[in-house]
């Protein structure tokens, strides 16, 4: 469905206009500021998107004026109401002279005559996007063009979104977990010097107080043996002295003999002494060293639990990771209606770029594009910012809409006559004026 004609009286800034639309592409109004160029689009877009709930200005009646109105001639098919000829929409405003209220008619004729029973919802109908301006999507945040573009494909990945957002989430507190606990570790004293486990106090105490009975044993039987060799001694004296006892002092020396034996046989038992001051300074050692094995222990315990998180976070990249390989398949077999455009996790990407790296004559086709997938059944967009667009875009602008059966209305301030050259009309004071070009080719 195209525009054929549009004309309005007294809306605006408007007093007369008449746009002959049919047969062209890419249309042109042009005017200098204050003429009425930007009203005339804005009476347009007041007709075919309704007023109810939509976001596009109210008709209002030129000042001092009690009547006006707004026709606009769209070429079949409807949806709901077919006619392979022609519809007309007309819009009129009557203000009542004593209260000053603007009342309004709104009706839609086929080529025969017959009225659309619901007006506005028929307008609807032809729809579902109600952005007729194609640079919105120039002038999109990132990821409401990223938005905009998914949904226009088809592709719904709110549901990647939010799996990969919750997973960021979850490895962004893992690798919190992780940063605190390599400073809990680092923070943490380590000795080279430590045993790999604690001194058994209880068992040093005990060796040490075996040791000191053994040697308190040993201390008494020097003390038995000294006193055995000094009654030998006496007994061999009074062998000498004392013939008469021989016979006693024998027996007495070869006890004392056999005593003696026993006492060697005793000590060679027993052993020498041992030192307990190795054992005296384990013990007084003990308390260190413990700490230090304890305090060993407990970092390696760290090191554990810091090799957990560490593991937990590497893993929730691995699923980062081939969540982002399975969008990035559904990305690549979408149906992009511009070549060239595909779409990664940061935005809309042109020939693998950026779209906002892209020329600015790349980024107005391709938003002219998407524009145009918006709207499938009623093909007409409009701009109103047209004035910074130069004639290499402008001509490609025509091309592409030729090739995809596309109007546009481009409003752009004129500041010369080769810029009125340009333009399918020029508004002056509110009316429209075909370019002196046209004008002398005419005549």
């Amino acid at each position: 469905m195209h525009v054929i004609e549009y004309r309005a009286q007294n809306i605006k800034r408007i007093k007369d206009i008449d746009f002959k639309m049919e047969g062209r592409n890419l249309f042109l109004v042009g005017g200098a500021n204050g003429s009425g160029k930007t009203s005339s689009i804005e009476s347009l877009l007041s007709v075919l998107c309704g007023r109810s709930g939509m976001d596009y200005p109210e008709p209002l009646l030129r000042d001092g004026e009690d009547e006006g109105w707004v026709s606009v001639k769209l070429s079949g098919d409807h949806p709901t109401m077919p006619d392979d000829d022609h519809f007309t929409c007309q819009l009129e405003l009557t203000r009542n002279p004593r209260s000053g209220v603007v009342k309004e008619s709104f009706r839609i004729i086929d080529s025969k005559g017959d009225a659309a029973p619901s007006p506005r919802q028929w307008i609807k109908d032809l729809y579902e996007n109600k952005g007729f301006d194609p640079l919105v999507f120039d002038r999109m945040s990132k990821m409401d063009r990223r938005k905009t573009a998914l949904k226009l494909v088809g592709l719904d990945l709110d549901g990647f979104e939010t799996e990969r957002s919750d997973l960021y989430d979850k490895r962004k507190l893992a690798n919190s977990q992780v940063k605190q606990q390599e400073g809990k570790v680092d923070a943490m004293p380590s000795f080279d010097d430590a045993p790999d486990k604690e001194i058994n106090v209880g068992q040093v105490a005990d060796e040490l107080e075996a040791t000191r009975e053994s040697n308190r044993t040993i201390i008494e039987a020097e003390g038995v043996h000294k006193a055995l060799v000094e009654l030998s001694n006496e007994a061999s004296a009074e062998v000498d002295r004392l013939e008469a006892e021989l016979k006693t002092a024998t027996v007495k020396m070869k006890a004392r003999a056999k005593e003696l034996v026993k006492s060697n046989k005793a000590l060679k038992v027993l052993g020498e002494k041992k030192s307990t001051e190795e054992l005296v300074a384990k013990l007084k050692e003990s308390g260190d060293t413990n700490t230090k094995v304890r305090a060993n222990q407990s970092k390696t315990t760290e090191k554990d639990v810091l090799t957990l998180l560490q593991g937990s976070a590497d893993k929730l990249t691995k699923a980062i990771a081939t969540l982002d390989k399975s969008q990035d398949k559904a990305l690549k077999g979408a149906e992009w209606p511009v070549d060239g455009m595909s779409c990664d996790s940061a935005g809309i990407l042109l020939d693998d770029r950026p779209y906002e790296n892209a020329s600015k004559s790349q980024r107005v086709i391709a938003s002219t594009k998407i524009g145009m997938a918006l709207h499938p059944d009623l093909k007409l967009l409009v701009c109103f910012d047209g004035s910074d667009l130069d004639t290499h875009t402008i001509k490609e602008l025509d091309k592409v809409l030729k090739e995809s059966g596309f109007q546009m209305l481009i409003e752009i301030v004129t500041r010369s006559q080769a810029d009125e050259d340009l333009c399918a009309v020029v508004i002056r004071d509110g009316q429209a004026k075909k370019p002196e070009a046209e004008l002398v080719e005419a005549s």
